[in-house]
């Protein structure tokens, strides 16, 4: 579909079936991210049970990092729709880029804080003394991969976006 169709299909299809084929990619997105947190926990939990304590622990920030990830991405859809619905591709593209950084920039900010902070953020998230280990060891990696995530969550939702961004 080129660029105007897309713009005719936002504008005139009814408000029921749009939002239906918009609706259906963000939630098998959130499925997918959900279904993967469960199969995790079941594969770690075959380990012991501090093990999958550890990852009960650090579900909670696996879940504001996804929150994050999801505002600025579905913000910076719904702008640059709005800014596309006007037929202001320029700006819509800078806005692009600028929720794309923000998301790297406040991960690696947020992933930053929470290496300095682990003690703190691990026993904050609920973590016992003999689970604290196993969930500082899991954490630290879901802290490094935090910007890398981040960034995903907001590419993903700019890509269910996509009819609304008009991107061909």
């Amino acid at each position: 579909m080129t660029a105007d169709e897309k713009f005719k299909k936002m504008t005139e299809t009814p408000i029921n079936k749009l939002v239906l084929s918009l609706a259906v990619p963000t939630i098998i997105s959130m499925l997918t991210s959900s279904i993967y947190n469960m199969a995790d926990t079941f594969f770690v939990s075959q380990i012991s049970t501090s093990a999958s304590g550890a990852v009960g622990v650090a579900f909670p920030l696996m879940m504001i990092i996804q929150a994050i990830g999801f505002t600025l991405g579905m913000g910076s859809g719904n702008y640059i729709s709005r800014l596309l619905g006007q037929k202001d591709r320029e700006y819509s593209s800078k806005v692009l880029a600028t929720g794309f950084f923000t998301a790297l920039i406040v991960g690696v900010i947020l992933a930053i804080i929470g290496i300095l902070l682990l003690d703190p953020l691990v026993y904050m998230l609920g973590a016992t003394e003999t689970i604290a280990p196993y969930a500082k060891d899991y954490i630290q990696y879901i802290l490094l991969g935090m910007p890398f995530m981040i960034t995903s969550f907001v590419l993903m939702e700019l890509f269910v976006f996509k009819e609304a961004l008009f991107i061909p």
